[in-house]
């Protein structure tokens, strides 16, 4: 299986989960008491699960590249 195609889906899954997660903190911790309230909580949600979402692929990104070389390393068989 190529690696980019399993990190690309792994990343898309991954973030959708944050974004969900951020979003899900964010509005249950918040009050907005007029609409620019809520656009600017809105906007601050967006952001945050963007910076979040940025940093969780580069986790899986590694993660999988370090998979992939224990794998390499032990199981790949040599000609």
């Amino acid at each position: 299986m190529n690696i980019k195609f399993v990190k690309i889906v792994t990343s898309t899954v991954v973030g959708f989960g944050t974004t969900q997660i951020v979003h899900g903190i964010v509005r249950h911790n918040t009050d907005p008491e007029n609409i620019v309230d809520t656009v600017a909580i809105t906007a601050g949600a967006v952001a945050l699960g963007m910076m979040a979402s940025r940093a969780t692929r580069r986790f899986t990104d590694q993660t999988i590249d370090d998979i992939a070389d224990w794998y390499n390393e032990n199981f790949k068989k040599t000609a």
